[in-house]
């Protein structure tokens, strides 16, 4: 009994000096923004909200900062809204409503739905009319001229004319194909051909309606990337091993490596492998980011530009596309986390801790020039995205203040939207945490976050 007062002397002090006139349906119901993607043209930019659980796609131009609602889809049904795609004439998106189907096929329904519930790629103009169903299916790319999408469907590639809504398998291979990537010349199109403990990467032709395999081997060739002229594909080599498989955090494994092949000829070599040790196991961030196509940037000034884990931190490196030494380009104690190649087609823009280990800043560096810090300041950015004239938005969020959409201009940061979010958000009852460091038993330092009350004592 005597412990059961004590505990409750406590629970009640801690109560009284943690309470706060906000109800968590305050924090819980602003909407939280995904998916920033900037047009081709002009200052237009799209994102999904999810209010409540009810998600739906809202556009706005940059120069004036209004927003307006796209769709209108009502209910926490659990339907994902993801890879948005303006056309190159800016006047239409792309998009796909629907999550990925688990192990047994079926696309989750966690609201019973009884009309049943697809995973499908939808258009739409720009103002909010003529919605229309493309195909079912995911992973949609536009062509380069725009005119036609490449998507995934049952493990293989197929095309839909924007113009006539009919879409077609585009060959049957082995495998599960995956990693789309047009060429720039609109001709080809790369792609990953999984074979389960290997992979191909594969070309398919349109004037000759045939496949070719680059440098095939029993390795794990992924993330494909076409040169400018679309005579060349640069790829990761992950070597296979007998524990490749196997569910475990990997710290090591045999080196991975970068290669170019010919299309002409479909013979490749090796232009770069990691060392033994640190970095030898490949990782990237790239394949769970909306903003980031491939961790293996090709640039106009012929650089290959990819995270490595040498020192044990992800970093940046550059390679010359002949071959040779890959050069650091962000170092310092930190994490490089996202990365998009920029407007000019030569440097990326990347969010990393480096020089504040507690918060992620956007970044730009190139092959041949220092990085260059863009956003400064107590809050987090990530999910970049660059319009035409420049500009960059991205998804910022402080410790007291709910992730929301962001410019960056001139070297300035600033908050837009904001009739998109919550009003009565209690971000003035919110106290910003300090970092401290505990030391473990072993001597190990361990960074923490403290969260005091306002006005302790």
């Amino acid at each position: 009994m005597k412990h059961l007062i004590s505990c409750l002397i406590i629970f009640v002090s801690i109560h009284h000096v943690f309470a706060q006139s906000f109800s968590i349906e305050q924090v819980l119901n602003s909407p939280f923004p995904t998916e920033l993607k900037a047009a081709p043209l002009g200052n237009k930019i799209a994102l999904v909200l999810n209010q409540q659980g009810s998600r739906n796609i809202w556009i706005g131009d940059g120069t004036n900062k209004s927003f307006k609602q796209l769709t209108n889809y009502q209910g926490d049904n659990g339907q994902e809204i993801n890879s948005l795609l303006f056309t190159p004439n800016a006047n239409s998106l792309i998009f796909v409503r629907g999550g990925a189907p688990n192990a047994g096929g079926e696309i989750p329904n966690p609201a019973v739905l009884q009309d049943g519930v697809e995973r499908a790629i939808w258009m739409m103009d720009i103002d909010g009319k003529n919605l229309k169903k493309l195909a079912n299916g995911y992973y949609p790319r536009l062509s380069p001229q725009g005119d036609r999408i490449a998507y995934l469907s049952g493990g293989q590639v197929w095309i839909v004319r924007l113009d006539s809504l009919k879409p077609y398998k585009l060959f049957q291979a082995r495998g599960s194909q995956g990693a789309i990537r047009w060429s720039p010349d609109g001709s080809k199109i790369a792609f990953v051909s999984s074979r389960t403990d290997h992979n191909f990467i594969g070309v398919y032709d349109f004037n000759n309606k045939s496949i070719s395999f680059l440098a095939p081997s029993t390795d794990l060739d992924n993330y494909p990337v076409w040169s400018y002229n679309s005579k060349q594909v640069a790829f990761v080599r992950v070597r296979s091993d007998r524990e490749a498989l196997i569910f475990a955090p990997k710290r090591t494994a045999l080196p991975w490596s970068i290669w170019i092949a010919d299309i002409s000829t479909g013979k490749g070599q090796k232009i770069w492998e990691a060392q033994k040790g640190k970095g030898s196991h490949f990782f990237s961030n790239a394949q769970n980011s909306s903003s980031s196509e491939n961790p293996l940037l090709w640039t106009s000034d012929n650089y290959l530009i990819f995270p490595y884990e040498a020192d044990g931190w992800q970093h940046l490196y550059a390679v010359a596309t002949h071959g040779g030494e890959a050069k650091l380009l962000t170092a310092g104690q930190g994490e490089v986390e996202f990365v998009m190649l920029a407007n000019d087609k030569k440097s990326v823009i990347y969010n990393s801790n480096i020089g504040d280990i507690d918060r992620r800043h956007l970044w730009q560096v190139s092959a041949t020039t220092p990085p260059k810090q863009l956003t400064l300041g107590k809050g987090i950015e990530w999910g970049m995205s660059q319009v035409a004239d420049g500009t960059i938005y991205c998804l910022r969020s402080e410790a007291t203040v709910p992730a929301r959409l962001s410019m960056v201009k001139d070297g300035k940061l600033e908050n837009i939207g904001n009739e998109l979010f919550a009003k009565d958000f209690p971000y003035q009852q919110l106290v910003e945490p300090q970092a401290v460091m505990i030391t473990a038993t072993d001597g190990m330092m361990i960074p923490c976050q403290l969260f005091l009350p306002k006005n302790h004592y």
